[in-house]
């Protein structure tokens, strides 16, 4: 096997554990929760998967493009800047490692990758996997989503850990909640925000790769049940979004673009009539309250950061996953990108963001459809929901993006030089 195809092969296959580890994440807690080192060791499977593909992908290219360096020497001194004013302290070490995994790594993986051409029978075989992934996936976790929702939370919580707990439990880190007197069903992969994500970025992938109508109403069912028993207000509005994407994706261009500016402007409306009753709804009983508080909290955090962190990100560890309140508080990836890494930072974000756009939603783009569906997700999910601040789906999006990213652009390259 030429060295190039090795590394191809390695790269597609970190990937496939990466995600494969994401989505039955609460199976993994279940069966290592009772060997100490198993279950430490589990924790940090998807952080070594992260430094393969790195170390692989820099590998394959043997050098740092412009943007990988700058981004990378941007996050050094981001880190060192933190440390000299936090000290070394066991919290600021711990805010330092959440922070690592959460954001840099995948963030420097998918920036690595961006420079590797993947060969296009490795990709192939990659999303045939992820595509078997996504059926198994649905399937079980609609199943077990249902039983925990019919037996509550000691149930729940006893079939990950072998104890009942609610909340969340100080040695697994898994969470059992209810709304509005209903379990949060935390499904296969160990939550319920990510066990809603998970759901709808598999039904998305099966729609887009699926040629069988019967097959695609299955499983939209079963998307739909999963998704629905986790109470995540944020994805099921994506899978609303996503459903209604595919039923007029063969629809004449005018009428889709005008569809799209229909609904953008419907939720820009709503999102100004949310705004403006912040503060002044108050139920916590109410479906709208989780929203109202943060819109809030928002508009009014000008009141509890300096402005100066926008320029000098000095309190990035105190805004790790770790952290006791900033974090929970925003909801909101931009945000907290914003203040933990600055202007700056916030920047390569998201022109790193725009390039993989860019490049893999063009019409001729490979699984154009799934990327559509997949920026979707990730770009508003991040306004409202921490899934999208760490490797639970930042990761996730960065991965897929950067694997097909190289390929699609030199096929569009190709393509222009052909014309």
């Amino acid at each position: 096997m030429p060295k190039h195809n090795r590394f191809d092969k390695a790269i597609t296959l970190c990937v496939f554990i990466y995600i494969f580890w994401m989505f039955f994440y609460g199976l993994i807690i279940k069966f290592t929760i009772f060997n100490s080192t198993l279950f430490f060791l589990k924790t940090y499977v998807t952080d070594a998967v992260l430094v393969l593909i790195i170390v692989f992908s820099l590998a394959k290219k043997s050098r740092l493009t412009k943007n990988q360096f700058f981004f990378i020497a941007y996050m050094i001194v981001v880190v060192a800047l933190n440390l000299t004013v936090h000290g070394f302290s066991d919290d600021s070490i711990t805010g330092l490692l959440y922070t690592v995994r959460g954001f840099i790594a995948p963030m420097i993986a998918a920036y690595c990758m961006l420079n590797v051409s993947i060969d296009r029978k490795h990709i192939d075989k990659l999303f045939d996997f992820l595509f078997a992934i996504s059926i198994l996936f649905l399937v079980s976790n609609t199943l077990l989503s249902y039983l925990q929702a019919r037996n509550g939370y000691q149930w729940a919580s006893q079939f990950y850990t072998g104890y009942s707990f609610y909340g969340k439990d100080a040695y697994s880190k898994l969470r059992i909640t209810m709304s509005r007197g209903m379990l949060r069903a935390p499904g296969i992969s160990g939550g319920f925000t990510s066990s809603a994500m998970y759901s709808l970025i598999s039904l998305a992938l099966i729609l887009t790769k699926s040629k069988n109508r019967l097959t695609k109403l299955v499983f939209i069912l079963l998307a739909a049940i999963s998704i629905g028993l986790t109470y995540n207000k944020t994805v099921i509005i994506l899978f609303a979004i996503v459903l209604i994407m595919h039923l007029f994706s063969r629809m004449p261009h005018t009428f889709r673009y005008m569809l799209f500016l229909s609904m953008g402007g419907l939720l820009l409306l709503a999102f100004i009539v949310v705004v403006s009753q912040a503060g002044i709804i108050t139920d916590e009983s109410g479906l709208t309250f989780s929203t109202l508080a943060r819109v809030e909290f928002w508009t009014s955090i000008g009141d509890v950061v300096s402005p100066l962190e926008v320029i000098v990100p000095y309190n990035m560890l105190e805004y790790a996953a770790n952290g006791e309140g900033m974090l929970a508080c925003w909801d909101n990836f931009y945000l907290y990108a914003l203040f933990a890494f600055g202007i700056y930072g916030l920047y390569l974000f998201i022109d790193l963001s725009r390039k993989i756009v860019k490049v893999n939603i063009k019409k001729s783009s490979y699984n154009y459809n799934f990327y559509i569906y997949l920026a979707i997700m990730f770009f508003l999910a991040a306004i409202f929901n921490n899934v999208s601040n760490g490797k639970s789906f930042l990761g996730i999006f960065m991965l897929l993006n950067g694997a097909i990213w190289k390929f699609n652009n030199e096929q569009r390259n190709e393509k222009s030089e052909q014309l």
